[in-house]
């Protein structure tokens, strides 16, 4: 049937409307059109039947004369396929390939193995060429991604082409590494969860010290007993207080260098922007700051809401 398919496909534009007769041996050919139970292939050949008008008729095989000879006639048998260059490649490849090589010596000492010699050329479990890494690898991973014929299909139609004609050690992954990287598949793939709304950015203080952003800098090399820094920074000045502490300070010290260092310069503040830091989210931190009045605002996962300010003071810093 597939050569049916594929004659129809090929001359399908000089047969358009016309009635076409095909003769075949094969009698279940003959119910094709009929079977009540057919996989996805078939399918697929049924829809390509249906743009033709075909009737596929039985005839014996002592009766297909024509076509009996001319497949029985000895000038037509392919005999032997010369090695061709691609073929040529792999095999000098393979002497310098340290897996086909081990691979080599396992068969030369008989152990069992799924690979076996034939032509110089390593193979697995029968019909699966091994190529060595290198070139042609990627000559391969681009064929079987890029051709005309596949059409970039993705990682896991591209590693189901590989493993039909060809081996080598993770080629899934290898597959997937350069689907990930095929610039042609990043810009028209498709995304299948909810398009993002707008950017909420953070409401603009009216007036300076109403609302600050903290954060640490820990694990710098120790000064004077100290080895970390608390980063206060006011989001309407840009005004920055830089306070020395230590990597181990507890909640009750850092609301102690707060009151210490800034409640005494501006006063209490409407809201606190920082990062989920054990510090902040301690019922410690949660309810001394409930009960000033103040509002503490931490970013969360795929929340644009978050303290970039302060982590670009510390990249100045």
């Amino acid at each position: 049937m597939w050569a049916v398919i594929h004659c129809l496909k090929t001359w399908g534009h000089y047969i358009g409307s016309k009635d076409v007769v095909v003769w075949t041996d094969n009698v279940t050919l003959k119910y094709f059109a009929t079977q009540p139970k057919l996989s996805s292939k078939q399918v697929r050949w049924r829809d390509t039947l249906a743009l033709f008008n075909v009737d596929i008729r039985h005839k014996t095989g002592k009766d297909n004369v024509v076509l009996h000879v001319l497949s029985q006639k000895h000038q037509l048998k392919v005999v032997y396929v010369g090695e061709t260059k691609f073929q040529k490649e792999i095999r000098l490849a393979s002497r310098q390939d340290a897996f086909a090589m081990e691979a080599r010596q396992n068969i030369q000492n008989g152990a069992k193995s799924h690979f076996h010699l034939q032509n110089g050329l390593l193979w697995y479990k029968q019909k699966r060429l091994y190529v060595p890494e290198g070139k042609m690898r990627d000559t391969i991973l681009k064929e079987c991604h890029d051709g005309p014929l596949v059409g970039h299909g993705g990682a896991k139609r591209t590693t189901t082409l590989l493993k039909k004609s060809y081996y080598w050690l993770n080629l899934k992954d290898s597959a997937e590494e350069y689907v990930k990287t095929c610039l042609t598949c990043q810009q028209n793939q498709t995304l299948n969860k909810k398009q993002a709304g707008l950017l909420q950015p953070l409401p603009i203080p009216e007036g300076p010290w109403e609302s600050v952003s903290m954060d640490f800098m820990v694990s710098l090399p120790p000064s004077r007993g100290f080895d970390a820094i608390m980063v206060m920074m006011d989001r309407f000045s840009k005004m920055a207080h830089f306070i020395p502490t230590k990597d181990e300070a507890t909640t009750q010290e850092t609301g102690r260098l707060f009151f210490t260092h800034v409640f005494k310069h501006h006063g209490l503040l409407k809201d606190i922007v920082s990062d989920r830091d054990p510090k902040f989210t301690s019922k410690f931190w949660r309810a001394l700051w409930k009960r000033m009045g103040s509002k503490l605002k931490m970013n969360i996962s795929f929340h644009p809401q978050t303290d970039g300010q302060t982590e670009r003071v510390n990249l100045v810093i």
